[in-house]
């Protein structure tokens, strides 16, 4: 379908987004780029791989059957998610380019993405597949 190729589009513009948008807010706090790559380039690199571990976890649901509509379960279940991506491309700052340096801001910036990315998938994905 082409909403999944949109809503991983847009996914990634939120995570991005969300990631660049802290760091100016707080360069203290979210530090973005390294020695390879520019904060821009960071917010890009670590958005896409948030964005793909949310989505690996989504495949796994998919694969084995698992629906979990759009009630608390899912929002639980993917806050759990982005959780633990957000700390994965957070310590993988060599790679990433993003390094968070409090553990309750990598709590806050995965359940604020998880929030944000539950309103779109309700508004592009769910709406569209059961009209």
């Amino acid at each position: 379908h082409m909403y999944n190729h949109i809503l991983y589009l847009v996914y990634w513009a939120i995570n991005g987004g969300l990631i660049l948008a802290t760091f100016l807010v707080d360069p203290n706090s979210v530090i973005l780029g390294n020695n390879r790559m520019t904060p821009w380039e960071a917010s890009i690199y670590a958005g896409f791989w948030l964005t793909f571990v949310v989505w690996s976890f989504w495949d796994i649901l998919i694969a084995g059957g698992v629906k979990l509509g759009q009630g608390f379960s899912a929002w639980i279940y993917f806050a759990l998610v982005n959780l633990l991506g957000m700390y994965l491309v957070s310590s993988l700052t060599k790679y990433t380019g993003l390094s968070i340096a409090y553990p309750i801001l990598i709590v806050a910036l995965a359940l604020l993405a998880n929030l944000i990315q539950r309103f779109v998938w309700t508004k592009i994905y769910y709406q569209n597949s059961h009209k």
